[in-house]
Order: structure tokens, then sequence, then C-alpha cells
């Protein structure tokens, strides 16, 4: 993906590089759960800056994982997994989204939790600086 600073878009959400046009790697998937195969084993081959991934359920664990939807668990064996492949670096974003106002806490609540992970609650308005 290549973004520049010339073409960003108001309605549309907010990346923003320190320098100006410059070429960087992320991946956003919703409603998704654990990966396919396929899709998992292109993962592999692939070196992520940012990555996007819904964690609608919390930390739920009474219960089986629903299907086209991530758990905090389910996240947290997803980040160790790219992390030991290196398609994420320790310099990597990890930012949830779809967030259930059901399943979790309260944003700073959840933040300080998931810090812990390196993970980051998404939010509406959010704007994620690209190292």
């Amino acid at each position: 993906m290549e973004l520049c600073e010339s073409n960003t878009d108001e309605s549309s959400p907010v990346l923003r590089q320190s320098d100006t046009c410059r070429r960087w790697t992320g991946w956003n998937a919703t409603d998704t759960a654990w990966f396919p195969t396929p899709t998992y084993w292109r993962l592999l081959e692939t070196r992520l800056q940012l990555i996007v991934l819904d964690e609608t359920y919390g930390d739920v664990l009474d219960r089986p994982a629903q299907v086209g939807h991530n758990t905090l668990a389910m996240i947290r064996l997803i980040a160790e997994s790219l992390r030991r492949e290196q398609v994420l670096s320790k310099q990597s974003q990890l930012v949830l989204t779809h967030l259930a106002l059901n399943h979790h806490s309260l944003h700073a609540e959840l933040a300080a939790v998931l810090q812990a992970d390196g993970l980051v609650p998404g939010y509406d308005g959010m704007v994620i600086e690209i190292q």
C-alpha cells in the first residue's frame, strides 16, 4: 500500500506517516475468526507493519468461539503465531476493531489490559501512525 499526505480524503479512515509518500504493508481482516489455511500460508510470506482484526467477544472463556468473530483468546493466539513466524515485528501494530460493547470494559480499561499483549483497541476517529 502507498499513502501520500496529499491524497488523504477526510471521509476515509486516516493513516498517516511522518514522511510523505512511503510504502507500507498492512492488512485489515474483520468478521474473520481464525484464517482459512490458504490465507494463513499467504500471510506467512508477508511482513506487516499494521494488522487490524476483529475482537468482537472479548475475554470470553465460557463458550466456544463464534463463527466469524474472534475472542481475546483467539486474538492472542493469532498474534503469537504471526509474531513467531515474523509476519509481525516488534514495531508492527495490531489494532482491534469490531468490539462489541456488551463484551468489553470501557476503552481506557480495555487499553490497559491489551497493552501487555501489544494490542491496541481501535475507536471511532482513530489515527494510526505508520512507522
